[in-house]
């Protein structure tokens, strides 16, 4: 299942001057499951069934929308929680800053092309 707006993903790469990998999007997606995973989780610690953007732990909300939103929610509700309305904002902070570490590390290694694999 794709939690991202691939469009929305390219066109952060490229304000950065950098090009993405067409795998860029499907990888980052796998990321952000395992991260809702962990504010499944978090919640679920806490005894409570609802997932809260803080349960992500150190995501403040995204400056661009780049999750889908009703993709988020199904994916904790197929966990048996329920999402509060603030967690596909996190999510997409969450997108944000995984972007951008995969930015530095393309940039690092002389590349012009933003991979999967530097996420």
């Amino acid at each position: 299942m794709s939690y991202v707006v691939a469009s929305k993903v390219k066109e952060l790469v490229n304000g950065k001057g950098m090009m993405s990998s067409g795998d860029l999007a499907e990888h980052l997606s796998k990321s952000i499951a395992t991260w809702l995973d962990l504010g499944i989780k978090a919640a679920q610690a806490n005894d409570r069934k609802t997932v809260r953007g803080s349960d992500l732990l150190v995501f403040a909300a995204g400056k661009m929308t780049l999750v889908v939103a009703s993709k988020v929610k199904e994916h904790v509700n197929s966990k048996n929680m329920m999402s509060s309305g603030d967690l596909a904002e996190h999510v997409s902070g969450l997108a944000e800053w995984l972007l951008t570490r995969a930015l530095e590390r393309a940039t690092a290694n002389g590349r012009k092309t933003v991979r999967g694999e530097d996420l």
